[in-house]
């Protein structure tokens, strides 16, 4: 335990405070077959979760600290939950698709390992990012409600607080204000009923501000401003930066709505302070929007236009990211473009030497022909050589594309759905508001899809647990958001392979389930795996339509069929109208460790 404290004190400079020492106390009590290590993970995910919202850099450092231990230690149920510190860090700093990512990552691992209140929590984190970051009300609420029973078997009465709380932001945003108070006051029954002391304090006040909200916008004015003047003062008080800008920005918000500009402009200040504090583009927008609204309603221009112009600048950082990704998009064709026609001189060059060489061999086939056979052995390897060139070519696009759209376009998207998500719609006609849903709900849709397609393209999950691992989050992807149910078998057993190996297989898999999808006509699709005597065997089929004449020579197949030879392996289609699709393919197993051995 000494060792934890020197640890502590060196990563929490100029040296511990007082909570960091009196964490490292409450740890002395975990029984020492926990080990070092895994008493240093909680220690550190416990000062990651009280610095994230007073001090992100230093909490970024807890859990950074905290993910290096478990992953050296691979302690699975250590990772999910430092996944959870890391995510709220990202969502926090405006890394929207890499929060989602980590939230995603922690309730897999969760549910492997059978820990449902580790599943709970992912779920619950979940349900606050569709609506605070993707504005998929509905989406949330299906979670939530998931997560109440989960809550209440649990007997987890803190999570079902948090439970009900938020599903009264969201109905609140939703403008359903008497469902809204509804779950409020089921989220203050438990506070009554379950805390003491300064806890109790601290969540009676969110209690109070966000009811005052609901007052005021159901014109229960005095009501709402008595709560106010009893909460506001305490919240003041207390350390909790992300509370006091919260607060402050919910109460100006309501405010707005009923076009009490001055009262919005007290709390709109004392949120600009506070937001200072949170380093996030999304919160720089939340607050010129209210600013903006303010001096527009309160009749001063030249104010109003002070930040309109900040909101147009953060536009203009957007569009300039967008620019960005069409540049890269750009440089990336010119790039695929001038490799394929360096491919196709390597070819055309083959084609001509080996004209050459059997004019050649024709003139003095008997005396030479040794030397015939160890020619025609160097063509093979150079074609074997362009055929690996062309994979590699693809393999660093497919890389090069999904950092685009993962680093570029999906955070583009969300901050543009943001954006959209500040404007206020309540001025807009009727026909306005029906183009304003539509766009925002295809914006959303794009999100969306641009940030599936780039984790299926490369996902992170292939390299650091290995091909079952990814197939199976592959397959579980495709059944929640395409038509087709596909099955998965034999991944069990399934041991790691050689990286290139399954980096190959992964792509062969990936391009026929998205022919199925798109071409079979199918309603089912299966992929199974079998390994035995240094071979394995990947069989995908469907119950669609088969293949037509048009598709078999499509470049999706060919690519295929490339990977399978790089591989030296065999494959084998069997098309019909009835029975539908098969494709057998078999390759020799390369393990890390011969792989390694080679290299």
């Amino acid at each position: 335990m000494l060792v934890m404290l020197d640890l502590l004190s060196a990563a929490a400079q100029p040296g511990p405070s007082p909570s960091e020492v009196m964490t490292v106390k409450i740890l002395k009590q975990i029984p020492p077959s926990f080990g070092r290590d895994t008493a240093l993970v909680i220690a550190y995910n416990v000062l990651a979760g009280k610095y994230m919202a007073n001090d992100l850099k230093r909490g970024k450092s807890y859990a950074d600290s905290a993910l290096a231990i478990t992953e050296h230690i691979n302690w699975q149920k250590g990772i999910a939950s430092t996944y959870m510190s890391l995510a709220a860090f990202y969502g926090t700093t405006g890394y929207w698709d890499k929060a989602n990512t980590l939230i995603q990552q922690s309730i897999q691992i969760s549910k492997q390992l059978g820990d449902k209140q580790g599943e709970l929590a992912g779920l619950l984190e979940l349900g606050v990012f569709y609506w605070d970051v993707a504005g998929n009300y509905e989406k949330s609420l299906a979670l939530f409600n998931t997560c109440l029973p989960m809550a209440a078997a649990q007997k987890d009465s803190v999570t079902l607080m948090r439970v009900y709380y938020q599903m009264g932001l969201v109905y609140g945003l939703k403008k359903d204000y008497k469902r809204a108070l509804l779950y409020f006051n089921q989220f203050n029954l438990l506070i009554e009923r379950s805390l003491t002391g300064a806890y109790r304090h601290n969540q009676r006040q969110i209690w109070s501000y966000n009811v005052a909200q609901i007052y005021l916008l159901t014109n229960r004015t005095q009501e709402a401003e008595t709560m106010l003047t009893y909460t506001m003062p305490t919240i003041e008080k207390g350390n909790n930066i992300f509370e006091k800008y919260f607060s402050n920005w919910t109460i100006s918000s309501a405010y707005i709505q009923l076009e009490e500009y001055k009262e919005a402009k007290i709390y709109a200040v004392k949120a600009a302070y506070y937001a200072q504090f949170i380093p996030s583009r999304a919160h720089n927008v939340y607050i010129n929007t209210l600013f903006y609204k303010i001096y527009k309603g309160l009749n001063q221009p030249v104010l109003a236009l002070k930040h309109l112009v900040e909101l147009r600048r953060l536009e203009n950082e957007i569009a300039s990211d967008k620019t960005s990704v069409k540049i890269e998009e750009l440089q990336l064709r010119y790039n695929t473009k001038a490799q394929q026609e360096q491919i196709n001189e390597l070819t055309i060059a083959r084609q001509e030497q080996t004209q050459n060489l059997l004019l050649l061999s024709l003139l003095i086939l008997v005396i030479f022909s040794s030397y015939g056979f160890w020619n025609n052995r160097q063509l093979r390897q150079k074609n074997h050589a362009i055929s690996m060139a062309q994979l590699k070519g693809q393999t660093i696009e497919r890389k090069r594309v999904a950092a685009d759209l993962h680093d570029n376009l999906g955070t583009t998207l969300a901050a543009l759905h943001w954006n959209l998500e500040a404007m206020d719609t309540t001025k807009l006609s009727a026909v306005e508001k029906a183009v304003y849903a539509t766009f925002n709900q295809q914006v959303s849709q794009a999100y969306n899809d641009v940030r599936l397609i780039s984790h299926n393209l490369l996902p992170d999950e292939l390299a650091k647990q290995g091909l079952a691992v990814a197939l199976t989050n592959l397959v579980d992807k495709m059944n929640r958001n395409t038509p087709v149910r596909f099955y998965l078998s034999g991944t069990d057993t399934l041991a790691r392979l050689d990286g290139q190996m399954e980096f190959e297989l992964y792509s062969i898999c990936l391009e026929l389930l998205n022919n199925t999808i798109k071409h079979a006509y199918a309603t089912e699709g299966s992929v199974h795996l079998t390994q035995a005597n240094s071979l394995l065997q990947l069989t995908v089929g469907d119950n669609g339509a088969g293949l037509t004449h048009q598709q078999k020579d499509g470049r999706g197949l060919h690519n295929i069929a490339a990977r399978v030879e790089s591989l030296r392996g065999t494959w084998v289609v069997d098309s019909t109208p009835v029975g539908g699709l098969q494709h057998r393919i078999v390759v020799p197993v390369r393990t890390p460790a011969r792989a390694s051995s080679q290299t």
